[in-house]
């Protein structure tokens, strides 16, 4: 059911020019709406889904605050777009990873890949303070990362 959910969530995502400035946004009650009506869950159920989606894109700063203020989102940018679009892909698809399933395991994995892997995770961790809007220029960050087979 909370697959069918995010896709649903997915389908009436606003949509941000990949040039220009155009954007286009949706207000927080039609989401909830539409992810009710399309994924067959109650309402309060997909207030809650649209709620903690709302949160998790507002952390990731892809969301304009100023709109988000007053109930709508929009999209900052178009690669903002892109990273709400991929997380909420992979949510929808209980059979994708956002990280090497590996990684929790106790299994014995190359320690050159092992201490990779780390490194990255420990360098976002202590990064996060920088990125506390406490702390922040007026900048935006995304931060992509492919991981090879």
């Amino acid at each position: 059911m909370i697959d069918a959910a995010f896709a649903a969530l997915i389908e009436v995502l606003p949509h941000c020019a990949e040039e220009g400035h155009l954007a286009t946004q949706i207000n927080a009650a039609s989401l909830i709406e539409h992810v009710a009506q399309e994924s067959g869950i109650a309402l309060g159920e997909a207030t809650a889904i649209v709620a903690t989606t709302q949160r998790i894109l507002d952390s990731l700063a892809v969301l304009d605050r100023r709109l988000l203020q007053d109930g709508s989102w929009q999209f900052v940018s178009f690669p903002a777009q892109l990273v709400a679009n991929s997380l909420l892909t992979g949510l929808a698809d209980e059979n994708k990873f956002f990280l090497n399933p590996i990684i929790g395991s106790k299994v014995r994995i190359d320690p050159t890949k092992s201490s990779k892997s780390k490194g990255i995770c420990c360098g976002r961790w202590s990064r996060g303070e920088q990125w506390h809007i406490a702390s922040m220029q007026q900048s935006r960050f995304a931060i992509f990362t492919w991981h090879g087979a």
